[in-house]
């Protein structure tokens, strides 16, 4: 563990790949959250764009948040929130 806050975990993980190669990574854990792909008309993907501090850029992302309820019900109505919140569009399931 690199990093533990409130919100999300940073984790230094060493790999071995399938030809033996061994790769390092920091990975960010966002435990009890949520993202949605929202596909559209035409099988089109809804993306939003958002301000990321930590690289000081825009960027294109997926709506999404952290989960309360980790139930079936309570991630399914999450990820409908969300969804609507960020994109103000419905989900059609």
């Amino acid at each position: 563990m690199v990093y533990q806050g409130h919100v999300l975990a940073v984790t230094h993980y060493r790999l071995q790949l399938p030809d033996g190669r061994e790769i390092e990574r920091d990975i960010v854990e966002r435990p009890e959250s949520v993202l949605v792909l929202p596909v559209g008309q035409n099988e089109t993907v809804l993306l939003i764009e958002e301000y990321d501090l930590g690289v000081e850029v825009w960027q294109l992302t997926l709506p999404g948040g952290r989960v309360t309820d980790l139930t079936f019900d309570g991630i399914r109505r999450h990820t409908k929130m969300e969804l609507r919140k960020e994109t103000r569009y419905y989900a059609n399931c």
